[in-house]
């Protein structure tokens, strides 16, 4: 079996478990894993060799990541007269009037004067549950059609919420209810996806023209290079390897719903955990870093009770003041780690939970 459960011999295993394209079966997706056949609306898409043309005549500005973007910085950005569309990074206030004008709360997210902000990390209830920027961006075009090609559409990062946001409102995408799925599988769930697991392997490219190729080339049926399947690949085998550590025990149950895994070398994608711990209401994973500190990646499990969100429980605030994040998801990462050992963070966390469910609980026995 190959590391992703295809039947194999020793001589048939190519040195990378997905070098072995489709190309003889164009009217297939490449890989059999999920067995779809190519939908007629998959004739939307374009061509991955139409790909450069489109994103010179409907650009996708990357901006510099890992920092805070305000209003101000954004505008300055603008042609005259142009209006501007920011997908998948939070303006800093953007849900909120101020000194830069008023704001108007869509269904797709936030405009403020010639802003418009399609982005699900706004700290506002509607937004602090399974949902993304993608989902956001197909009902931005249902309400409000594309964006003009005069106007720039600006993305911070290169994952798959962001180049299928980005390129659903810029026209370049059509708005695919499958795009809509995969974005919550990236975002949420860590759950088998195709396009998900696609785009996110390709994250590290950093290029908006290089994912949308190969996206384009897998909607198409077309074979991808043997670069890009292995980084597939790599995102299918680490998913499982977590299954295997999930099997093993080497999530602990701590209490209030909270496991952790303490990681003795090499990171996780924490995101790959929701779907394999089903009855996880937070997940903690420590990965080891230099000078005896640790990262700590959280998400928030689906066994969470509703209205239960980081926002509340406030990790920055209680347990680790590096910890910076949104409602389902943060780490300590930018903030140089800790030297706490994960399984007492994790207990800190735990404790904290328990604190804010025991009115709910004492509220439901009454």
């Amino acid at each position: 079996m190959s590391m992703l459960g295809l039947d194999q011999s020793e001589s048939q295993r190519p040195s990378c478990p997905l070098a072995a394209s489709n190309s003889n079966r164009l009217n297939v997706r490449w890989w059999s894993l999920y067995h779809v056949e190519v939908k007629e609306t998959m004739q939307e898409v374009p061509l991955p060799e139409a790909i450069p043309q489109k994103l010179a005549e409907r650009p996708i500005t990357l901006l510099a990541p890992g920092r805070f973007i305000y209003y101000s910085e954004i505008s300055h950005l603008l042609p005259e007269q142009r209006r501007g569309v920011a997908c998948d990074f939070y303006i800093e206030g953007i849900e909120k009037d101020d000194q830069d004008g008023q704001t108007e709360k869509r269904s797709f997210g936030h405009i403020k004067g010639r802003i418009t902000n399609v982005d699900h990390h706004s700290p506002i209830p509607e937004f602090c549950r399974r949902v993304s920027s993608g989902n956001l961006a197909l009902r931005y075009v249902a309400e409000m059609g594309v964006v003009a090609a005069e106007d720039p559409v600006f993305i911070n990062h290169t994952d798959c919420d962001s180049i299928l946001s980005s390129a659903i409102v810029r026209g370049i995408l059509p708005p695919l209810p499958e795009f809509g799925e995969a974005v919550i599988a990236a975002d949420h769930t860590g759950s088998p996806n195709p396009i998900a697991d696609l785009l996110q392997a390709l994250d590290s490219h950093k290029s908006v023209a290089t994912s949308l190729k190969w996206l384009c080339a897998y909607m198409h049926g077309m074979p991808l290079d043997e670069p890009t399947r292995c980084r597939v690949a790599g995102r299918q085998a680490e998913r499982q390897s977590i299954a295997s550590l999930v099997g093993a025990g080497r999530f602990q149950p701590i209490g209030s719903g909270v496991v952790v895994c303490v990681l003795q070398e090499g990171d996780m994608n924490a995101e790959l955990t929701v779907s394999q711990l089903p009855e996880a209401v937070a997940i903690v994973v420590g990965a080891p870093r230099l000078g005896g500190k640790w990262t700590i990646r959280t998400r928030l499990g689906l066994a969470a009770p509703p209205g239960l969100t980081f926002n509340e429980i406030a990790p920055d605030k209680f347990v680790d003041p590096l910890w910076g994040g949104r409602w389902n998801a943060g780490a300590n990462q930018r903030g140089g780690g800790t030297v706490m050992h994960p399984v007492e963070w994790a207990g800190r966390l735990a404790t904290r939970i328990e604190q804010m469910l025991q009115p709910q609980a004492t509220a439901a026995h009454v």
